[in-house]
């Protein structure tokens, strides 16, 4: 190695042997690509420089793979001498942590009732809220998924404090407790103020429909089922009426035709099994809307009494189907999910179940939850309004709801309380509408003046009330105008008549109100253009990132246990985040 020396060394008592070694090796390549090896000497003492410098970089190689190094192999099979902490599976900051502690401070008392003195002791409730509150959080909606995750998640074994829940505990629970775990929503919102979260200036309501654990196939209607009973009672008839022809036919045969062995009684029971077939062809052609069967096709006259003894027996199920419908008083019913009603999907009508959030305009937390059968908003707005202001203790500020909540009762009671809102109304877009296509004023274009009870017309002349005869359900108002409209210079863009009138309901002054405050808001707070952005990310997590796509019980109260829990669960995430960012504690929030 004459001409290229030894390769920096660090000092043997601060660098390892191995290190030393790979330092070496860098060194002495940096020094065989250098320019001296390069271009140095003639050809012949660069290549023999250069050789020679391979050789030593082989020696060294050759020695670090002597080099033993030493790796930790743990056994799997060794033993602890101390176990692991529970406390120690999740860090400081983790969800489940925060949802362990919120649900120990809570007031479990409801669940505690009814349990026997006799027997194992239960697990504690707290154990099986937590594990179904953080299961939620994340999109296990599965008893036996959660039942897996607590044998293999570190975080599930924490919420249930390394007990092996099963999914027959678990299913158990949720089903005996479904109102004691509704009421935890109410609880959880108020912990959740108390943090700083869930402010009341500005509630967004709205609603989205979920499909329900049942078949469309199990759902039946009022008006479907009699029609089936008619267009059975049909087929029965035409049945009945075929034996008679065919009975007819036999008894005006004469006597010695009978004879089993003659031909003439082959060809009879040829003509009646030919019948017979196209009467079920018949049957089966003008049959809508039912469950068809696979008959086998008649190969004796006798097939006609089963078909006969099949339909009787399918009359006597729909008596009974209408009988239940007539004693329940609903028009519809599901025979798997019997609470379940039919709502508007892509797929057109489903059974299902419209659930209803208000949330927080400024940090997303659902104030209030609610499940419901009816397929419209409309009905939903004011029950919403009262669960938040129960659930929070506090008036609200501005409520915002889109155009299936417009109703001039909804706008007149809010108006009654004194509770400010936007809504998009429907009928005011739509009278925008037909003014730009006719180009003449419409109702909404009218002021109303609530002390003279009189519409104010753009030009300034007033309509009164006049008496009128309501032929419709809704009763209706009519507005005249007080003076003839001849020489009014806006005629031409308001009316062709003498005068001009206005038949309305009595909640219409509401809706202009409403359509009023509408305008103002696109103006200047724009809290109606923020909707969409406020509400429907919650129903976008509920739906994409958790995957809830179709309610796992059955029955209006499961659903609405399942759905606040649901609620309950996210607004916990939602607290973890603000207490990780703040550097918080839950004791810290709520106290010891």
């Amino acid at each position: 190695m004459s001409g290229f020396g030894h390769p920096t060394k660090a000092p043997r008592e601060a660098v390892p042997k191995l290190a030393r070694t790979r330092v070496a090796i860098v060194s002495l390549i940096r020094r065989m690509t250098c320019d001296k090896i390069c271009t140095l000497g003639s050809p012949r003492d660069r290549r023999g420089k250069r050789n020679r410098a391979l050789q030593h970089v082989g020696r060294m190689l050759q020695h670090v793979g002597r080099i033993e190094v030493k790796k930790r192999i743990d056994d799997r099979r060794q033993g602890l001498i101390l176990p692991r902490s529970i406390d120690e599976f999740v860090g400081p900051g983790h969800r489940v942590r925060v949802i362990v502690e919120v649900v120990k401070r809570l007031d479990l008392s409801a669940f505690r009732r009814g349990e026997a003195e006799e027997g194992r002791p239960a697990y504690p409730p707290d154990i099986f809220i937590s594990v179904i509150f953080y299961a939620f959080s994340l999109g296990v909606f599965s008893s036996r998924e959660m039942d897996r995750r607590c044998k293999s998640d570190c975080a599930f074994m924490f919420a249930a404090a390394g007990e092996r829940l099963s999914h027959r505990s678990l299913s158990r629970f949720r089903a005996a407790h479904k109102e004691e775990l509704s009421d935890l929503f109410a609880k959880v919102v108020h912990v959740c103020r108390k943090a700083g979260l869930g402010d009341t200036a500005r509630v967004v309501i709205d609603g989205t429909r979920q499909h329900a654990n049942a078949s469309m196939d199990a759902h039946v209607r009022k008006e479907q089922l009699e029609k089936e009973l008619e267009s059975t009672r049909q087929e029965m008839k035409k049945l009945l009426d075929r034996a008679a022809e065919i009975d007819a036919a036999e008894d005006r045969q004469p006597e010695e035709d009978t004879n089993e062995d003659g031909g003439e009684r082959k060809d009879r029971e040829k003509a009646i099994d030919a019948a017979v077939k196209q009467l079920e062809l018949e049957l089966k052609a003008s049959t809508t809307e039912t469950v068809e069967t696979k008959e086998a096709e008649p190969e004796t006259a006798s097939e006609e009494g089963r078909l006969l003894e099949q339909r009787r027996g399918h009359e006597k199920e729909i008596e009974k189907k209408l009988k239940q419908l007539e004693e329940s008083g609903q028009m519809e019913a599901n025979e798997t999910d019997p609470d379940a009603r039919l709502q508007r999907f892509k797929q057109g009508p489903r059974p299902g179940y419209n659930a209803q959030v208000a949330v927080s305009g400024e940090d997303k937390l659902i104030l209030a939850a609610e499940v419901t059968q009816d397929p419209g908003d409309t009905y939903q707005l004011l029950g919403m309004c009262e669960q938040v202001e129960q659930n929070t203790g506090e008036k609200l500020g501005v409520v915002v709801a889109d155009a299936g909540y417009e109703s001039g009762e909804n706008f007149a009671e809010l108006a009654k309380r004194g509770q400010d809102a936007v809504i998009a109304s429907a009928c005011a877009k739509a009278a925008r509408k037909e003014r730009e296509r006719t180009g003449r004023f419409q109702w909404l274009d009218f002021d109303y003046d609530a002390t003279r009870d009189e519409y104010v017309c753009p030009e300034g002349r007033r309509l009164v009330r006049a008496p009128v005869k309501s032929r419709t359900e809704t009763p209706r108002v009519l507005y005249v105008a007080a003076v003839s409209c001849e020489g009014c210079r806006l005629k031409s863009l308001c009316t062709k008549e003498k005068r001009r009138r206005l038949s309305l309901q009595a909640t219409t002054p509401f809706v202009i109100a409403m359509s009023k405050r509408r305008e103002q808001d696109r103006r200047t707070d724009r809290f109606g253009a923020r909707r969409k952005g406020d509400v429907e990310a919650v129903f976008g997590h509920m739906k994409r990132n958790l995957r809830w796509r179709q309610w796992v019980g059955r029955g209006l109260a499961a659903c609405r246990s399942e759905f606040r829990i649901l609620c309950t669960a996210i607004n916990l995430s939602k607290l973890a985040r603000v207490l990780k960012s703040k550097e918080l504690t839950v004791a810290q929030v709520l106290g010891p």
